[in-house]
């Protein structure tokens, strides 16, 4: 993890945030459980605005979440 500046898709405006890649499966439970601050996903960071920005917060890189691990028909 480590700090990183980013932007809404204009460039504008800029928040220097912390980003966590993702990992797959049960790995992401014990970084939700040490995150520091406030937690924001984000998916592939084209937001027109800044709803993709958490200041001083921590972001997690959803883009590696992308299949289906599990599927019970009956729950």
């Amino acid at each position: 993890m480590g700090m990183s500046e980013a932007h809404g898709w204009g460039r504008y405006p800029r928040a220097l945030q912390n980003t966590l890649l993702a990992p797959r499966g049960d790995k992401l439970h014990d970084l939700l459980a040490t995150a520091p601050g406030s937690i924001l996903p984000v998916g592939n960071g084209r937001s027109y605005g800044d709803s993709g920005l958490n200041a001083g917060g921590t972001v997690i890189d959803c883009r590696s979440l992308d299949r289906i691990l599990a599927y019970d028909p009956s729950s």
